[in-house]
């Protein structure tokens, strides 16, 4: 009996050893590139003539970043979409859901320094781009891009944190 508890006690150290000896998984790409959006979280407000313009980000429990967006014209508001950032094993995704879609669209990024993600998908009717530059810690410049008209077009958004 006395071998037994001797060799239960060698395997649970050996295994013991083997588990701590294991590193986690290493991140997948698209889990790095989202983590280097995290300066997103938050509420942004831009001013466009007399609208302001919203979003607002915030990071659910799986690990994506939610968000929506909304105008304000006077006392009329609009909620324009519904936003998602996740990453999948196929890349990082910008999801759109507006109701004048009849499902969400899906930017794939296909570009990301130290201060710009750009996101695209050259199947969609406009925007095909969708571009975020990290300013300052309190501002940020986001841009879509595409074509109408038949010529390249594209609309600034200049967005200050709200404290």
């Amino acid at each position: 009996m006395r071998s037994l508890d001797y060799c239960l006690i060698a395997l649970l150290i050996a295994s013991s050893v083997a588990l701590a000896a294991e590193k986690p998984a290493p991140a997948k790409p698209s889990q790095s590139a989202l983590q280097h959006l995290s300066w997103l979280i938050g509420t942004w407000k831009s001013t466009m003539g007399s609208s302001f313009v919203y979003e607002s980000w915030q990071a659910d429990s799986t690990g994506r970043y939610k968000g929506m967006g909304f105008s304000v014209n006077g006392k009329d508001t609009a909620i324009s979409e519904r936003l998602l950032i996740a990453a999948t094993d196929s890349g990082l995704y910008y999801i759109s859901d507006v109701a004048h879609n009849p499902a969400p669209v899906y930017f794939r990024m296909t570009r990301q320094d130290s201060t710009t993600t750009v996101f695209e998908n050259p199947k969609h009717d406009f925007p095909t781009r969708i571009i975020y530059r990290q300013v300052t810690a309190d501002s940020l410049h986001a841009r879509i891009e595409g074509l109408r008209k038949g010529k390249e077009a594209g609309i600034d958004f200049v967005f200050g944190r709200m404290k």
